[in-house]
Parts: structure tokens; C-alpha cells; sequence
């Protein structure tokens, strides 16, 4: 598929998958009439500051890391809303439009590149278009802007139909009825840049360009390339397991690939015939749970980010698969895997099964306005961030299971969440926007057992004291529970070592899922 780069158009990028209740469409006009600056979270790269504070938070090797993987996305993060016409190439299952080949369709692509040969749009997206014979050179894709001041593109822009937000038929009629007739009668403008149609042949899957499998490791798949995937995930499994599989479902994330020791694909989904053995899970959020399903009922093993689940229908299906599998579950909760868990065992409940009760503040990056994580099926604040620290506090409480669940709205925008347990543990958690950004996500802990508190300053300051003496400070590198995460999750892929149980699965998401229940309940009570 082509691409309009900010360096012009290239070759070699991955087709759209052709997803169910979508249409594939050779384009042949695509205008531009809506930029959308507010979806991604994109840094300036002349914030030195901000790379030298990374730097003495994750050190030189992380710091780079990260700034190599936010600078490929620049192309992913350019992107518009657009109009224009095609040739309808083929229909995905449940299709219920027109799908006769090569019948010519008007469209809306919301969230797409500059311009591009061939696109895959749900069918809501999509009618039908007739045009003046002559106007239209059929074999040519026509690209430029288009100004229609008058219209709110606004209220489109960004809108997926994995968000969960139905579609407003009273804008798109505007667009199909008004706007996009008017283009078609006029003709192509002279200031449109021409481009011969009949590019190279497209296709949604990348087989790898070498096989570099061993027989000594396990075949592992990766759904999703965001952030965390390419500079976290990838980089520390792939010394135990070998990387045969990368599923994105934007192609301007891959970016033009022409080799590659995975087969990559622009799948949301895995797909039938599938063969691996290990599944990582780091996509949209509502696609976790079915992801997990898939390769448990393929006997394989699955490390799924959070969350586990976004719906209490989901979770009940995930633990169904976990019964039923051989495969092995494991929880992508790094702070399970804190160097200082051992600690606040030992030297707070000094050694004993004591309750640990639980209160944090916890800073949260203001994000873009139109980022999924504010989608209805990403499942909210609770689900997309304030899960770590309800996890984390279950853990160090082994999922001892919760008698009081509570979450609130306070007047400035922040979520209060409460929860007692059946051992007599309690839990506070304030999730705040207000404030800096400069070092992203902040935090500060107060667990206590007792007469003894240990306190843990944005995940790398640790202190621990009782009311006669103080007992310990340590510091340590910010990103050490990730690491020992994926570390110890290799180590018990490889010796084929129990994973999650199902209890820790069922007790720390079916919490999460009742705060974020209850705050959305409560909001809507007074609203």
C-alpha cells in the first residue's frame, strides 16, 4: 500500500486488515479536511530537559530507547479527517451495504494518514456515489485539502468504531448529502496532486523475510506496537522466546517493512491457523479478553497488560478459558514484581499474614482529548490506570477478597476509590490530573500494619519505619518492576513454571471492574 509521507508517497506499507462489517476501496480521491492534533501523547524534540530527567530516571540505554520509538511515530501520528470517492474492492463477514465489485462509493476516513491508495472503512462510513462521465479520470488517485469552514469535522474526527460511540447519521448524512456531492460534480481541482493508480500489490500480512526459529524456544506473538510493547515487552522477552509474530492494526505504526525476521500482520485479532506458543497482549483494551480466549483455547500461554478484562461478561469468559486450558495465564501487573514487596512483608507485617492496609496519590498525565484511553470501551480511569494500585494492593493482601467497594467524583475532576477486605485491610486511592507533567506518572504510598509504615515515593524511593525506630531507605531504578516482571515471567515460560491463579485473576479485576461500575453509576446519578 501507499502512503503520503511527510516526505512524500511511499511504497511498502502493510494494507488495512478487512476487519468484519467492513469494505475494502481502491481510492481514487482523497481530500483532507480536518487535521486532528490531539490523539497522541508526542513530545517536543527540543525538551532537553525532559530527556535528561528521563535519563536519571531510566537510565542512558531507556532514555534512548524511548526516543528512537517516539520518533518513528511521527507518520502514526499524522493524522485527518477525509472524504472522497472509490472502487469498492471486496466486503468483510456481516456486511449489510451494497458490496457488488467495483461499484463506486463515497466515504468518510476518520483518523487515516494524509492520503493513501486503499483503505478498509466500516460500512456505516461508506454509500453508494455516481459520477459525470468524463469528470473523473478512474485510473488516477486525486489528493489535496478541502476547506468547509461551515462544517464541525470535529464532531468526527478521531471516531472509531472500536471506541464504542455509536455514529451520528445526522453529520454523515450532511457529508454524503452536501458536502461530497458538490465535490463530485465539480470535477478534480487543478491544485489536486495527481497519482497513477495500480500500485504494488497490497497485502495485510508481512511473512518474515528469514526464519531464525530455534527449536530450543518458544514461538511468541505480540498484539499491539505502542510504546510499552516496542520498549518494554519486546526488548526483555526476546532473549527467551523468540519474536515469530507482531500484530498492529495501524500500518503507519509498522511503518514500510520490506524485511523482518516476524511476520507481521494488521490484524486487530489473531487470525485462524495461527501457531504460537506464547501470546502478549498490549492492544486497545476491549481486545485483551478475547485475545487471551484465543490462545488459551489453542492450549498456548498468555501474558496479557492490563487490563485483564473490561466488562464482568468478559472476565466471567476469560476465567471459563482458564478452566478449560492447559495453557498458562499470566497478569501484566508490574508492580506485583516491585523489589519492595518482599520488603513490606517482612519488615511491616513482619513476616505474618497481617493486613496491609493501603493509601496512595497518584498523578496521572493529562492525555490528549481524543486518545482511545477515553473510549467507553477502554473502560475508564479506574480500568485504564487506577488498576495498578488496586492490584498491587490485593496482591500484598493475597487476594483476600473485598467487602466494601466505593468510588467517587470529587468537584475538581479527581476519583477517590475505597475498598476494605475480609482480612480487615482497607484501601484509598486519589487519581489527580492537577499538576506537573514534567516526570509523567507520580506517585506516593503509605502502607501500614500495625504501628509500622512503609512509604514508596514514585516507584523508586522506598522507607520503612515503626513508632520507635526507623528501619530502612533504599532507592532503586524506576522501571526495576518492569524488568522483573518480564524476567521472572520468562523464567517460568521457559521451566514451564505454574502461572496466575485463577483467584488473583477474578479478585483483582472483578474489583477493579465494581469501582469503576460504581464511579459510573454515581456520575450518572448526578449528572
Amino acid at each position: 500500500m501507499r502512503v503520503l509521507t511527510a516526505g512524500g508517497w511511499k511504497n511498502g506499507f502493510l494494507a488495512y486488515h478487512l476487519h468484519e462489517q467492513q469494505v475494502r476501496i481502491a481510492v481514487r480521491l482523497w481530500l483532507r479536511v480536518h487535521p486532528i492534533n490531539d490523539a497522541f501523547v508526542a513530545y517536543d524534540r527540543a525538551d532537553w530537559r525532559k530527556a535528561i530527567d528521563y535519563v536519571r530516571n531510566i537510565g542512558l540505554a531507556g532514555t534512548w530507547r524511548k526516543i528512537r520509538s517516539r520518533l518513528s511515530e511521527r507518520e502514526r501520528n499524522r493524522k485527518y479527517v477525509a472524504i472522497g470517492w472509490g472502487e469498492l474492492v471486496e466486503a468483510g463477514p456481516g456486511c449489510s451495504c451494497d458490496t457488488r465489485p467495483r461499484s463506486l462509493v463515497g466515504f468518510i476516513a476518520p483518523f487515516h494518514p494524509a492520503a493513501l491508495d486503499e483503505v478498509c472503512l466500516h460500512q456505516g462510513l461508506v454509500r453508494p456515489v455516481t459520477l459525470e462521465t468524463g469528470r473523473w479520470n478512474q485510473s488516477t488517485v486525486y489528493t489535496g485539502d478541502l476547506s468547509v469552514p461551515e462544517f464541525n469535522w470535529n464532531e468526527i474526527a478521531a471516531w472509531s468504531e472500536w471506541s464504542g460511540v455509536a455514529l451520528d447519521q445526522s453529520i454523515l448524512d450532511q457529508v454524503f448529502d452536501r458536502v461530497l456531492p458538490n465535490v463530485l460534480q465539480k470535477g478534480p481541482a487543478p491544485d489536486l496532486v495527481q497519482l497513477s493508480s495500480g500500485g504494488d500489490a497490497s497485502s495485510d500480512i508481512q511473512p518474515p523475510s528469514r526464519s531464525i526459529h530455534r527449536t530450543d524456544r518458544k514461538r511468541a506473538v505480540i498484539f499491539g506496537m505502542g510504546q510499552y510493547a516496542k520498549t518494554v515487552i519486546a526488548p526483555k522477552i526476546s532473549s527467551v522466546v523468540e519474536i515469530s509474530g507482531w500484530y498492529e492494526i495501524d500500518p503507519t505504526q509498522i511503518g514500510p517493512i520490506d524485511h523482518a525476521s516476524y511476520e507481521a500482520r494488521t490484524s486487530m485479532f489473531p487470525q485462524d491457523g495461527d501457531e504460537y506458543d506464547v501470546y502478549f497482549v498490549a492492544g486497545f483494551h476491549h481486545t485483551h479478553t478475547p485475545i487471551a480466549i484465543h490462545a488459551l483455547r489453542n492450549n498456548a500461554d498468555v501474558v496479557v497488560e492490563k487490563p485483564l478484562a473490561t466488562t464482568t461478561a468478559q472476565l466471567d469468559l476469560l476465567l471459563d478459558g482458564m478452566r478449560a486450558s492447559h495453557g498458562r495465564f499470566f497478569a501484566g501487573f508490574h508492580k506485583r514484581y516491585n523489589p519492595v514487596n518482599q520488603l513490606i512483608r517482612t519488615e511491616i507485617a513482619e513476616g505474618q499474614d497481617q493486613a496491609l492496609s493501603y493509601r496512595a496519590i497518584v498523578h496521572e498525565i493529562p492525555l490528549p482529548a481524543k486518545h482511545w484511553y477515553h473510549w467507553p470501551n477502554s473502560g475508564g480511569a479506574i480500568i485504564c490506570n487506577g488498576c495498578h494500585w488496586i492490584d498491587h494492593f490485593l496482591f500484598l493482601n493475597n487476594f483476600s477478597r473485598p467487602t466494601r467497594i466505593d468510588s467517587r467524583w470529587m468537584a475538581n475532576g479527581d476519583i477517590v476509590v475505597l475498598m476494605d477486605l475480609q482480612n480487615g485491610a482497607s484501601f484509598s486511592l486519589v487519581l489527580t490530573k492537577h499538576g506537573s507533567a514534567r516526570l509523567g506518572v507520580r506517585e506516593i504510598v503509605w502502607i501500614t500494619a500495625g504501628d509500622r509504615t512503609a512509604t514508596v515515593v514514585d516507584d523508586r524511593q522506598y522507607s520503612a519505619e515503626s513508632s520507635r525506630r526507623f528501619l530502612r531507605k533504599i532507592r532503586f531504578h524506576r522501571h526495576a518492576a518492569s524488568q522483573q516482571m518480564y524476567h521472572e515471567i520468562g523464567r517460568r515460560l521457559v521451566g514451564e513454571l505454574a502461572g496466575d491463579s485463577l483467584e488473583s485473576v477474578d479478585v483483582s479485576t472483578r474489583a477493579m471492574l465494581v469501582a469503576a461500575h460504581n464511579l459510573a453509576v454515581r456520575n450518572k446519578g448526578s449528572s
